[in-house]
């Protein structure tokens, strides 16, 4: 689920949780996403980060590369 900010972030978290996610997990790790991160685990979600590959983007990135 995308997010344009931190309520819509929180709400799309609950929804997540409530059907039975154990973590949410961000792609896209920035001063942004940080400010949405401290927002989430204000309210005790759990949250994962993601710095390896990422396939969705090898297209933009100019292929995979390590």
């Amino acid at each position: 689920m995308s997010y344009n900010n931190n309520k819509q972030a929180l709400n799309n978290s609950i929804k997540l949780m409530k059907v039975g996610t154990n973590i949410v997990k961000l792609e896209v790790i920035n001063k942004w996403s940080l400010d949405i991160v401290n927002y989430l685990t204000n309210y005790s979600i759990p949250i994962c980060g993601h710095i390896g590959l990422t396939p969705q983007y090898v297209n933009f990135l100019g292929g995979y590369k390590i």
